[in-house]
């Protein structure tokens, strides 16, 4: 099942965010929906305000096309249960 979740990326240390749907989350991790291509090992932060959530560090474990326009990321929390 899809979350479909509207979110936001935000790279570490940079002030350009990314619009995102979350596709999967668990204490451990997520699976969103991008525009932009992520490399691996990217530091992001993800966040949903309309619904409350927002992770400590994540780092990105894979990146891959979805459609010409879209990709898939994979992420893994730092810390589980890192969503708050």
């Amino acid at each position: 099942m899809t979350l479909g979740i509207p979110a936001r990326l935000e790279q570490a240390g940079a002030a350009a965010e990314e619009t995102a749907s979350i596709e999967n989350l668990s204490t451990h991790g997520a699976r969103v929906i991008t525009d932009k291509a992520w490399r691996t090992d990217d530091e992001l932060v993800l966040s949903s305000p309309r619904y409350g959530l927002r992770s400590t560090a994540a780092r990105v474990v894979y990146c891959l096309p979805m459609t010409s326009k879209q990709f898939v990321v994979g992420l893994e929390f730092a810390e589980p249960r890192a969503i708050a």
